[in-house]
């Protein structure tokens, strides 16, 4: 699509004297960001402004680049004036900012919006690719089916995130015929044109037992990993080469070389957080749970506001049985992680077993209202009541659970157990 015929050297559109570095169309359109400190570059998408967009989403808008005295909010009423017959299409319209900031929230509303971008061939690869990205947070059959057809998609960009999607939407530990399903789907790239696209689905393919391998496939798989490993190692002096070998040698059962690479990564950099959160959660996978308990800890040392830190610590000091050192981490998580309805699950289920039962429920209530589509919190709500025989409550929430999974047999179950537990009227 072109541009509509009009003046765009009007004063009215410029917005600033002519000839002044304002008026330069890059500047609006075009603005420059500076990457690794030194990299000035310029947006390749020549878009229009949207301060509006910064009000609501708090992001970057061009005019307050240079206008920094002034507020996101001056600016869109700026545009708003100058620009007032499009106001109405600006504010009726969602942009892709807006979709991709709910689904980063997690928000289900956001998934018909993604599914929209990906399937736009007519959007920059970038964006449908970074829209993949984010929907592999919803798992789901639709969600696999929509960057499974991905995986076939002309831009070998939009094919390696979907590939390394598929890593989140099927991961390692899950049933025999999921994994045959991610073979199924994955093995056809490890002849992919593009070295990227084959080298990252062997890497995902490490997360799928052998023994499913065909003996033809298992060539081309051991070529495309041997790809892998020369492309991390041509970065050997980043962190995230290492890290990314830790994981491939831990799916392949190379325990020693996986606890190396880690440890390799760290040592490149101290506070490479995600290094020392898999050889924490590597040590509780081989019971080195005193290990893993260190490293959770040198990393609440380096970042004391880093709440996964203070979760994971507590998940594993409950596992541990040292459960009010457990409730304490997981008390401070909360308090920096208040929109994580999982991290307020497992708090409440510490505070259940510590015997602190009304205290647990507050928190599993308010889990619930933070995501209301979680089934493991409302089974557990239905389960408090049913073990406190307060069958009402315990009906409503079985209720909402047959609602959240109406194919699943053991909510029905639930359901008609209470009911006939319920007294007669």
């Amino acid at each position: 699509s072109g541009l509509i015929d009009k003046d765009y050297n009007s004063r009215r559109h410029l917005l600033h004297k002519k000839g002044s570095p304002g008026a330069q169309c890059v500047e609006c359109h075009m603005p420059e960001t500076n990457y690794m400190v030194v990299d000035p570059r310029r947006d390749h998408k020549f878009q229009i402004p949207r301060p509006d967009l910064s009000v609501k989403l708090d992001i970057p808008n061009p005019c307050n680049r240079c206008h920094e005295d002034k507020s996101a909010q001056w600016a869109a009423d700026v545009i708003d004036e100058v620009f007032a017959s499009t106001r109405e299409k600006r504010e009726k319209e969602i942009h892709d900012a807006e979709i991709f900031a709910a689904g980063q929230q997690g928000k289900p509303e956001a998934k018909e919006g993604l599914f929209r971008i990906i399937s736009n061939k007519e959007k920059p690869a970038i964006i449908r690719a970074t829209a993949i990205n984010i929907l592999s947070r919803f798992r789901g059959n639709d969600t696999i089916g929509e960057i499974a057809d991905s995986l076939q998609d002309d831009d070998p960009f939009v094919r390696y995130e979907a590939v390394r999607s598929m890593s989140l939407l099927i991961p390692k530990a899950v049933a025999a015929s999921d994994h045959e399903k991610k073979y199924a789907l994955l093995v056809p790239l490890l002849n992919d044109p593009t070295l990227a696209v084959r080298s990252e689905t062997a890497r995902v393919l490490t997360e799928v037992p052998a023994a499913l391998f065909a003996q033809e496939d298992m060539e081309k798989f051991k070529k495309a990993l041997e790809e892998f490993k020369q492309r991390q190692e041509s970065i050997a002096d980043r962190p995230e080469s290492h890290l990314n070998l830790g994981i491939m040698y831990e799916n392949t059962g190379e325990l020693d070389k996986a606890e190396s690479a880690y440890r390799t990564a760290i040592r490149l950099v101290n506070d490479f957080y995600p290094a020392r959160f898999n050889l924490a959660n590597f040590y509780n996978k081989m019971k080195r749970n005193t290990e893993a308990e260190q490293q959770f800890k040198e990393i609440i040392a380096l970042d004391p506001k880093n709440g996964d830190a203070h979760y994971s610590l507590g998940l594993l000091l409950a596992e541990m049985s040292r459960l009010d050192e457990a409730s304490a981490a997981m008390e401070k998580a909360i308090g920096y992680l208040p929109e994580r309805a999982r991290v307020r699950y497992n708090y409440a289920l510490v505070l259940r077993h510590l015997g602190r039962k009304n205290e647990s429920l507050s928190e599993m209530l308010t889990a619930h209202k933070t995501d209301q589509q979680d089934p493991g919190i409302v089974n557990a709500i239905a389960i408090f009541h049913i073990q406190e025989k307060d069958w009402n409550n315990a009906l409503i929430y079985a209720e909402k659970l047959v609602a959240l999974l109406p194919d699943a047999p053991g909510p029905k179950q639930m359901l008609d157990q209470i009911k006939q537990e319920m007294p007669s009227e």
